[in-house]
């Protein structure tokens, strides 16, 4: 939808330059961003530019965007994952990462130079649970980044993913819906 493509490059625009005035502007005034309804935009950061919130933004837009399963032109939800085939009957989708691209490079190691181990396309993948608690706080937390590593278990060996490239269930997810005419962000948060 053209209308809502225009307002996607505003607000890739306002991430870039850390525009915390129109994020304000498009955000809902009963907005979303926990189950808890606990939080508040000020819990955000947003007049933070190295808050997460503005990295995390950018990856749910970067992977694309589905009507919202009330199936109209009015409701959006970024990243647009319904579509992606679920995991096997019986394996837990919280330890599920989704590639999303193709010819992928998985890495010995979490870092763009390491050895390349194989190469993936659009498919799921289970993540290295025991890598992934084993990592750093801040490391655990850029895998909903751009940029970040994603420890995964390939025939039950590690390798590593960059984020770029790689959705977990878990991670961060925007919903937007036209209301009087505008484009709003009724709902910003992390999980399943």
């Amino acid at each position: 939808m053209p209308e809502f493509q225009g307002f996607l490059q505003r607000l890739r625009r306002a991430i870039t330059d850390r525009d915390d005035a129109l994020v304000r502007s498009i955000a809902s005034p009963d907005i979303r961003l926990d189950l808890g309804d606990s939080l508040g935009l000020e819990d955000l950061g947003l007049d933070d530019p190295t808050s997460p919130f503005w990295p995390r933004l950018d990856k749910a837009l970067s992977v694309g965007c589905l009507r919202t399963e009330a199936g109209n032109d009015t409701s959006w939800e970024c990243p647009g994952l319904r579509e992606v085939k679920p995991p096997a009957p019986g394996s837990n989708y919280l330890e599920q990462v989704f590639i999303l691209a193709n010819d992928i490079a998985l890495r010995s190691a979490a870092a763009g130079d390491a050895p390349i181990k194989a190469r993936v396309s659009c498919q799921i993948m289970s993540v290295d649970l025991d890598h992934l608690s084993s990592m750093l706080t801040d490391q655990q937390e850029s895998i909903n980044e751009k940029g970040g590593w994603v420890p995964v278990v390939v025939n039950g060996r590690r390798a590593f993913i960059a984020s770029d490239f790689a959705y977990l269930p878990t991670g961060y997810r925007a919903v937007f819906e036209r209301r009087d005419g505008n484009w709003i962000m009724t709902a910003y948060l992390a999980g399943d």
